[in-house]
């Protein structure tokens, strides 16, 4: 077994298999045909190509990646970052800052034949104590992530998230005040009791609402009824004053007919139910008539108007040739005498 092409790792033969530190190559497997390698500690150093080799001929070849290391640190203002270097040079650090809009962040260290080289803003702080390298006196603008990369085969190995935060001291920190609670207790019993009293007026409204619709409702009705009421007493007056028309229409028409022909008015054998004069009687009637039209605002478009403009210049006719019977004088009949 064969690592990046050079460093032979592991033999076997039919007597024995052999492996460096670090390696296994189990003999009893291999006897039965399982030729494998295994890694007892997997680290940085030992990512590459594995080669098997049988009798000087390629069997199979594997790669060996490792992940990239993640860790989160939280320190305070002064303290030290310290980064691990888990391969050997060359590395570079690249910083990025928490809030840059910058996709790869910029390069501030570089290690090269156990070397650091950083930026002249971190050289005072950064120190390489091999395997590790340590920033001190962090600060609030340090901030952000931290990658060590391996330059030799471009690969990220370790990032480092650093948060810093400011802790107060014990004689900064304000103590609660005891009244907080009581005031926190004192706007939340407020606020439940004018919720309270916001749900009561609503209630005592939307209440008020619908006793006003129901008095509403019961005055419509109430309303309806006295309209009801007085409709059926207009058609009552209506139809007595109808009838009442009626039976006066009916008693000219009667007049007119009895006391129009010339013999009833020469043998004035007729009289009316009261002993009252004929014509004192055709007068009154007529009078009557007049009065009653002029009353009720009955026009002649009307059929009663329209009735009474034809049958009143009949009645004026008759009541004429009555007043001209009455001025002539008795013709006296003379009694026959008997034989």
């Amino acid at each position: 077994m064969v690592h990046n092409s050079t460093h032979v790792l592991a033999r076997c033969d039919q007597m024995s298999c052999r492996s460096e530190k670090g390696y296994d190559t189990p003999y009893d497997e291999y006897l039965k045909g399982n030729q494998y390698l295994t890694i007892t500690a997997v680290d940085f150093s030992k990512r590459g190509l594995y080669m098997c080799n049988c009798d000087g001929e390629k069997a199979c070849d594997v790669r060996l990646v490792i992940d990239t290391l993640k860790s989160s640190v939280r320190l305070t203002p002064g303290e030290a970052l310290v980064m691990d270097l888990p391969v050997p040079d060359p590395v570079e650090v690249i910083y990025k800052p928490i809030d840059s809009s910058d996709l790869y962040g910029e390069q501030i260290c570089t290690v090269a034949h156990r070397s650091l080289h950083c930026k002249p803003e971190y050289t005072h702080r950064a120190s390489l104590s091999h395997p590790n390298i340590t920033l001190t006196d962090v600060n609030m603008s340090d901030g952000g992530s931290y990658t060590i990369r391996d330059r030799k085969n471009e690969e990220d190995i370790h990032i480092y998230i650093l948060i810093v935060t400011v802790v107060q001291s014990e004689s900064e920190r304000k103590p609660v005040s005891p009244v907080l609670p009581v005031v926190i207790t004192g706007v939340l019993l407020l606020v439940l009791v004018i919720m309270g009293a916001a749900f009561v007026m609503k209630y005592l409204h939307v209440k008020r609402l619908k006793q006003e619709k129901a008095d509403l409702e019961e005055t419509i009705r109430l309303n309806l009824s006295e309209i009801d009421v007085d409709n059926g007493r207009r058609r009552a007056n209506s139809d007595a004053t109808a009838a009442e028309w009626l039976r006066q229409m009916v008693a000219v028409e009667k007049l007119i007919q009895r006391y129009k022909p010339d013999s009833v008015r020469r043998s004035r054998s007729w009289t009316n139910l009261y002993d009252i004069p004929e014509l004192e009687m055709l007068k009154k009637k007529k009078a009557e008539l007049d009065m009653a039209v002029r009353s009720r605002g009955i026009s002649e478009q009307d059929t009663i108007g329209q009735w009474w403009s034809l049958k009143r210049p009949e009645l004026n006719t008759i009541i004429e040739r009555w007043r001209k019977f009455d001025a002539e004088p008795d013709v006296v009949i003379p009694a026959e005498r008997c034989p």
